[in-house]
């Protein structure tokens, strides 16, 4: 599990893409059994090009929530040992301006309203 995670934090997308499209190349060119085999060659490239984008995509969908999850989990900590409303206003001009850049998705959105509610309660109190 730990050099499925090393994989799809570290590799280039140039080389998931290539590897990618390889094995399912070779899946989808085992796979067809048409008569000319130039019929299975571009039946193949055509599927594996695909799944290689897709892929790739998704990896990167990945690396990018992850990179969101850390950041509010930084983001929360910066709120919790804030103590001025200029140290609140700073955290909500410049960090939320790269959580919300990094944000997609429903459970994202749920995250950056509440880390807001967290931050507008505690602008409330803090003097």
């Amino acid at each position: 599990m730990k050099k499925i995670n090393n994989f799809i934090d570290n590799t280039p997308y140039w080389l998931v893409f290539l590897i990618s499209t390889l094995v399912f190349g070779l899946i989808t060119f085992g796979m067809f059994n048409f008569e000319p085999i130039i019929i299975r060659l571009k039946t193949g490239l055509v599927l594996c090009l695909f799944s290689g984008g897709f892929i790739c995509l998704s990896i990167r969908m990945m690396r990018i929530s992850k990179k969101f999850w850390e950041l509010s989990r930084e983001i929360e900590n910066k709120i919790n040992l804030a103590t001025t409303k200029l140290e609140l206003d700073n955290i909500e001009d410049n960090d939320f301006k790269r959580l919300r850049h990094l944000g997609s998705g429903e459970l994202h959105n749920s995250e950056q309203i509440r880390l807001m509610a967290i931050l507008v309660t505690k602008y409330k109190y803090v003097k």
